[in-house]
Parts: C-alpha cells; structure tokens; sequence
C-alpha cells in the first residue's frame, strides 16, 4: 500500500480519475455535500441506488 504524506498549510484542489463502480458512486454524492463546489460526476450507472441517494442529498443540501 502507497502512502503520501502531505505537509503544509496550503488547501489541496485538483482532481481524481475514479472508475465507474456503482458501490462508489454513492458515498461520492453524499461526500460531495461537504463541498460548497459544484460538483460533476461522469460515468454514473443508471440505477435504482443512485436515484434514491439523489433524492436523499437533495433533501438533505440546504442553503448556507
């Protein structure tokens, strides 16, 4: 296993190529409700877990 240590104070950005598995896609969603970022996922498997967790983080998200 890799590990990378990161030291600073400065925040990260930047972007991950993630496969399209769709166990993942999910916690993906729910994590994306940590960020005040638009964010954009491609590759979603068009299924019932998906649907569902979109229902549920947009009744979840609320207005900062």
């Amino acid at each position: 296993m890799e590990v990378l240590k990161i030291t600073g104070g400065i925040p990260l950005k930047g972007s991950v190529k993630a496969a399209g598995a769709k166990n993942a896609i999910t916690k993906m969603l729910v994590a994306s409700l940590l960020s005040d970022k638009k964010c954009i996922f491609y590759n979603v498997p068009n299924i019932t877990e998906v649907e569902m967790t979109l229902e549920l983080c947009q009744e979840i998200k609320l207005p900062l």
